[in-house]
């Protein structure tokens, strides 16, 4: 059958195969982003609604999931900012009591984290994908452009609470564009905002798509390497998949195997990989592209935490 809500399957780097669920009407979201690969916001909210029946999103999820394969994630995402949808958390809720296997991420721009409704129903998926693009106003304002104006702080303390009180995984994406947040009090300023929220990952980001504005312009390579190593004290990774050995620079045959030999032992962590290694996430990322492009590797659910497993 044909699916109004649902769509994918779909190959994601973090989240293996994911099973994408889109909860509001096109383009209806709290933020009008410079970057937005699907275009310039038409429904400018801030105020959560059931904007399609709950029943009828939980049909087509439940009639996917029986009819087919689990997916290694039920991702709520799509073209607007799914938090906005008033009966998220009853929704994940009734997902996994009904597929109790079935995992579950959301991808947010976090502009309602400061609302506790809000923290609770994310609190109920697997794993939450927040993004922060500056923490400084004028910045802010320039980029995600947002419905409510005076809202930043209110972001950036309600990611700290959500923190406090979520013990799984937290990606948070910060998203640069040429010449509007890549300056050295932009990057101080989200630096020192991301300690106080203290991401599992910090993935960095730029533009690759046509943007809603088609004047942004993306930051280099060499740009976000750079950040990376600036922001040493941070999980950073760099979102570019590398798609070949030959990308990688001073490729390491030897490291790659080193790699496998430890996730032959047991699953791993991103995180124990960089302590074991002693090498950034950025670096350690671009041999786990290859691995899971081979499918070497794949993402595993382990109680709280996401672990990288040899594949059987």
């Amino acid at each position: 059958m044909g699916y109004k809500y649902l769509f994918g399957p779909v190959p994601s780097r973090r989240l293996g195969i994911s099973l994408g669920v889109d909860l509001l009407p096109f383009k209806t979201c709290s933020f009008n982003c410079i970057y937005c690969e699907c275009g310039k916001t038409t429904d400018y909210l801030i105020d959560r609604k059931e904007f399609y029946p709950i029943d009828e999103i939980f049909s087509e999820i439940s009639d996917y999931l029986k009819s087919n394969n689990t997916p290694d994630f039920l991702t709520f995402s799509g073209s607007g900012e799914p938090t906005l949808y008033l009966k998220l958390g009853e929704l994940i809720e009734r997902c996994k009591k009904s597929f109790p296997d079935v995992k579950v991420a959301i991808l947010t721009n976090s502009s309602l984290f400061y609302r506790e409704d809000v923290r609770l129903d994310c609190s109920k998926a697997d794993v939450v994908l927040p993004s922060l693009d500056s923490a400084r106003a004028e910045t802010f304002l320039k980029l995600d452009r947002p419905a409510e104006k005076n809202i930043l702080d209110k972001i950036i303390n309600g990611l700290i609470e959500f923190r406090k009180a979520f013990d799984k995984e937290i990606w948070l994406e910060v998203f640069f564009a040429k010449g509007i947040n890549d300056s050295k009090e932009d990057l101080d300023a989200l630096h020192d905002a991301l300690i106080k929220i203290n991401p599992d990952i910090v993935q960095l980001n730029t533009l690759d798509r046509p943007p809603a504005d088609s004047s942004t312009l993306p930051v280099s390579k060499k740009f976000l390497k750079d950040v990376a190593l600036l922001w040493k004290d941070l999980p950073v990774e760099i979102i570019s998949r590398y798609k070949d050995r030959s990308e990688i620079e001073n490729y390491s045959p030897e490291f790659e195997d080193q790699i496998i030999s430890t996730l032959k032992r047991r699953p791993m962590t991103r995180n124990d990989l960089v302590e074991i290694y002693k090498k950034p996430m950025y670096e350690i990322g671009k041999y786990l592209d290859i691995l899971e492009k081979e499918k070497k590797v794949k993402n595993v659910i382990i109680g709280n935490k996401i672990f990288i497993q040899l594949q059987s």
